[in-house]
């Protein structure tokens, strides 16, 4: 796919190498998991599913699920621990000081404003959840992102069958966790949800999602950031849509550069290619901080592999000096168990 106004990142000595960690123990993989980390371990929790392996399109139910997986090490293998409270996906997802906090997301009755705390026990090997307040609205498909101490949330519908998105954005101050949330200026542009959130170099950024026009869904481009006073920046336009990918996005301090992996640019959308859909973007954009300017950077492959699955509507994490993108969708009804690990490799650097 040929991509006008994006060059091609050479200047770059560097590159990101991709591998597999064991996937988690489920045939089907979840989208809409909870995931981050808990006492330095990876942990996957909830989401939702098509179990019986009917397609949404033939009438395949979507099953919410409260099971959570731990994996300790890079090399282990997952653990399946104590589940969720309740069933639930699709919410944000925040780690802070050895604990993991979820909030929102929905059920197969409605979107929720839970916000639970998530601990690791060590005398029981398990994990432990406290249920310690509520988001000022039920909502779901927001995008989340921990800078400092806080934690913002952005966007997402606050029901399923909601006729726009939400353009709010929410923090909450993680040093007290049980304290109310803080509303931030709105975000400019059109309501979306399924957007990205990136921490650019300790400031709040927001790129593409999906707006809804009564209910119909608008790819965007546009992107944000939140500047010291307070106020939103217009970004450069993201190339091309990035709605649903992993985030919040990685950030490399030594690039001062955002990477966005993934994500659906609403290419096919409309094409009602059911079984016969190709995939998600495997893109990897990247926006220098420097410049001001996007790149596209390469295509995700692991060695040995024509082509790889990339998913959306999951969560990324920085763990143990990687990148860790687990399960989701990556195709349309499609979930997958498969967990892909990155390293971005480059000469005479250190980040």
């Amino acid at each position: 796919m040929v991509i006008p106004s994006v060059v091609t990142a050479q200047h770059l000595t560097a590159k990101w190498e991709w591998q597999f960690l064991a996937s988690i123990p489920d045939t089907m993989g979840y989208a809409g998991a909870y995931v981050g980390t808990v006492n330095n371990y990876l942990l996957v929790a909830g989401g939702a599913n098509f179990p019986d392996g009917i397609a949404p399109w033939d009438g395949g139910k979507k099953i919410w699920t409260d099971r959570t997986f731990v994996l300790k090490e890079k090399e282990g293998k997952w653990q399946e621990c104590s589940p969720l409270p309740r069933r639930m996906g699709y919410g944000a997802t925040v780690s802070y000081e050895g604990k993991m906090y979820v909030a929102g997301g929905s059920d197969h009755e409605q979107h929720l404003d839970v916000l639970y705390e998530i601990s690791w026990n060590n005398s029981t090997q398990d994990l432990g959840y406290r249920l310690i307040g509520k988001l000022p609205v039920p909502l779901a498909n927001c995008a989340s992102v921990r800078i400092g101490h806080y934690w913002y949330i952005l966007g997402g519908i606050r029901k399923a069958d909601a006729k726009t998105a939400e353009n709010s954005c929410w923090k909450l101050d993680l040093r007290t966790p049980e304290s109310d949330w803080i509303p931030v200026a709105v975000i400019p542009g059109k309501g979306r949800m399924l957007a990205v959130s990136a921490d650019m170099d300790n400031q709040l950024a927001v790129f593409s999602g999906v707006a809804l026009e009564n209910g119909q869904r608008e790819y965007l481009q546009d992107a944000y950031l939140l500047g010291s006073d307070g106020r939103w920046e217009a970004l450069p336009h993201v190339p091309v849509a990035v709605a649903a990918g992993t985030g919040p996005a990685y950030y490399d301090r030594g690039l001062r550069s955002v990477f966005v992996f993934g994500g659906d640019d609403g290419s096919l959308a409309n094409s009602n290619l059911k079984d016969a859909h190709p995939g998600f973007s495997n893109r990897i954009l990247q926006f220098d901080c420097t410049q001001r300017e996007w790149f596209c950077y390469s295509d995700m492959a692991v060695p040995g592999q024509d082509k790889i699955w990339v998913p959306v509507t999951t969560g990324s994490v920085y763990w143990k000096g990687s990148v860790v993108l687990p399960t989701g969708e990556v195709r349309p009804g499609i979930r997958s168990p498969q967990v892909l690990m990155g390293n971005l490799i480059l000469d005479n650097y250190e980040n």
